[in-house]
């Protein structure tokens, strides 16, 4: 533990209130990095592995409040789709952030959307004469025979 000699007493402390677990990471670390002569690489180490269970997103820490509760109750792959689509936004402003939440369908089941191709099912239809009386067919074929009479000339 020639380590200990290399951190400073507020980090010596903290290492004597860690669980077993996380002092044995430690050694282990400490073991396998030899290049911690200074006081900064000594905490730089000890930060990385104590504070590694701290590796969550930014956008998941301020999370608004009302939505703490439907995050939690999420399975864990749709959680991975939240994050994955967190990478598209801009999440810098706690306006955007809250727009990118509100916008979040948080539940576990999807909505099951289904693909209507609209020309496909128009092609199956056929298509019967116009519903319009020859009398009125006749009176348009007279209006644009006036319109356009002069270009007909």
């Amino acid at each position: 533990m020639h380590f200990l000699d290399f951190l400073t007493e507020d980090k010596k402390k903290q290492y004597k209130s860690l669980n077993e677990t996380i002092k044995n990471e430690l050694v282990q670390t400490y073991n396998s990095s030899k290049d911690y002569f200074s006081g900064n690489v000594a905490n730089e180490i000890f930060e990385s592995v104590v504070s590694k269970t701290s590796n969550v997103p930014d956008f998941i820490l301020r999370m608004p409040v009302e939505y703490k509760d439907s995050w939690n109750n999420l399975s864990n792959s749709r959680k991975t789709e939240i994050v994955a689509e967190s990478r598209r936004y801009n999440l810098a402003t706690d306006y955007q952030l809250n727009n990118f939440w509100q916008t979040r369908d948080l539940r576990n089941t999807q909505v099951h959307v289904e693909r209507i191709n609209e020309s496909k099912v128009a092609a199956n239809e056929e298509v019967k004469g116009y519903a319009v009386s020859g009398s009125f067919l006749e009176g348009f074929e007279n209006q644009l025979k006036g319109r356009f009479a002069k270009f007909t000339k």
